[in-house]
């Protein structure tokens, strides 16, 4: 059965093209670790460091398994709508919604809100990001729906204690033939 490619922007599913998403050595090792545990978990990471294809992956995984893909603009326009200082609330809204709404929610690039939420002295609400996901990875264990995020480093405290996490920490030679040759 094929599953058809939607993505979220600005909150609203729309189809995605479909091209091949062609991935180096390292980048495809990891999603095939990924596809290992795929039947078997309910809440993954797939890590990276900056600049090694987080979001190349998390594609690959949508071409082949479908779900809504929420990023930081889909974030950003719905906070749009929120009070200002509801960044927990407005994420946990959006987690629970999308997984309401499909079997498979991937999360892109949630460490650029995680950085301001768990990390400043001066945020008045610091660490209350991990309330929401643990929420929303209790919801999708219990739904038994996919929750995929990308992270370039280790994870938050809920997404750590219950993810199946595959990545790399560097391109081998292997990659930059795939990327140059």
């Amino acid at each position: 059965m094929a599953r058809k490619n939607t993505s979220v922007v600005a909150g609203r599913r729309r189809p995605s093209p479909s091209p091949a998403i062609i991935l180096s050595p390292n980048q495809k090792k990891a999603v095939d670790r990924l596809r290992r545990h795929w039947e078997v978990g309910n809440v993954f990471v797939l890590w990276a460091a900056h600049g090694l294809g987080r979001t190349t992956m998390l594609r690959a995984v949508h071409e082949e398994r479908g779900g809504l893909v929420l990023g930081m603009q889909a974030y950003l326009d719905r906070l749009s709508h929120a009070d200002p200082m509801a960044l927990e609330e407005t994420i946990q809204a959006m987690l629970v919604d999308a997984l309401e709404k499909s079997d498979v929610v991937l999360v892109d690039d949630l460490h650029l809100l995680n950085e301001v939420l768990c990390c400043s002295h001066y945020y008045p609400k610091k660490n209350l990001l991990l309330a929401p996901l643990e929420v929303a990875c209790a919801l999708a264990t219990a739904k038994k729906r996919k929750l995929l995020f990308t992270m370039p480093g280790t994870a938050p405290r809920p997404i750590y204690a219950r993810a199946h996490q595959e990545g790399f920490k560097r391109f081998d030679p292997a990659d930059f033939r795939f990327l140059f040759d």
